[in-house]
């Protein structure tokens, strides 16, 4: 998929799909300037306060004002996803471009060690790096792109060996063009759209993972704000305060939500449809009748 034909697709997303995607950028973009209170600022006098003008979704045990930290968890998530993203596309791309255009034994050689790597789930794989470096907010990027580039890597190959099979590139190569020149102008720019049809649907994956491993304490640490650790320092509190509980997952869920929707409809719209016996049958009775030639005609076809 050429970066026109997605920019085709985008165009003819569905709305709702669209926005949500929209809404989620630029409230993580614009998160700083969105939240009305410092997201870290400490107010013991005013703790776990409910809703009301001055907090309009109250305040955490410390005094912290909820919708700030939930902005700010907004801006943390989709930096960290992004950040992971880049990273196992760069990484996996790479491998599956150099196996799918050297070939033979160290293109069997990379497909086997992607097949084992993604025979591992990717979270497994992320606690595995964990145990071994240590916590924290870079270590936890870091694990989480060692677990998503065999990903990337099958993408990238697939795609090159599905174009270099392709006649204009077939054509190019008789030609004598340089091999370099058909990797980035032929076969590149269509393993890169493929790319960002299936990074929009980790994108939510990668969300949850980093709110999983941020809720066991493996990955951002107070006092930034994210939606799995938000959910953990609120958890004593479920009973008497449960909006400190709910807050953060409903924004977790619009936040896969959102992505979903819109990696659902690019698929829809990129993948080709199966046609039913049914409807070919319809699609030929809705063509025209071939005209009846005259006898002259026939005649002299004769």
């Amino acid at each position: 998929m050429t970066a026109r034909r997605l920019l085709a697709v985008v165009k003819g997303l569905p709305r709702t799909a669209t926005l949500a995607v929209v809404a989620v950028v630029l409230i993580a973009t614009f998160a700083p300037i969105l939240a009305p209170h410092d997201p870290n600022y400490i107010d013991l006098p005013k703790t776990l306060a409910g809703p009301g003008w001055q907090h309009l979704l109250g305040t955490d045990d410390l005094g912290r004002d909820e919708l700030s930290r939930l902005l700010a968890a907004a801006q943390t998530t989709a930096t960290t996803v992004l950040l992971v993203l880049v990273v196992a596309i760069v990484a996996g791309g790479t491998i599956g471009l150099l196996a799918a255009t050297i070939g033979g034994v160290i293109d069997n050689f990379l497909m086997r060690l992607v097949d084992v790597a993604m025979s591992l789930p990717s979270l497994i794989v992320a606690l595995a790096v964990l145990g071994a470096i240590g916590p924290g907010y870079s270590h936890m990027a870091l694990a989480l792109s060692l677990a998503w580039w065999p990903n990337y890597a099958r993408v990238v190959r697939n795609s090159v060996l599905s174009t270099r099979q392709q006649p204009y590139v077939e054509a190019v190569n008789v030609l004598g063009a340089h091999p370099l020149r058909v990797v980035l102008r032929y076969l590149l720019p269509p393993a890169v759209g493929a790319t960002l049809v299936y990074a929009s649907g980790d994108a939510g994956g990668l969300a949850v993972s980093v709110a999983t491993l941020s809720f066991l304490g493996l990955g951002v640490k107070p006092p930034q704000a994210e939606w799995g650790q938000m959910l953990v320092t609120a958890l004593p509190y479920m009973q008497s305060n449960p909006m400190l509980v709910l807050l953060p997952g409903l924004a977790l869920t619009g936040f896969v939500a959102a992505w979903n929707a819109f990696s659902r409809s690019i698929a829809v719209d990129t993948l080709p449809r199966r046609v039913s016996a049914r409807g070919m049958r319809r699609r030929r009775a809705s063509l025209p009748a071939p005209a009846a030639r005259s006898p002259e005609a026939a005649e002299r076809a004769s």
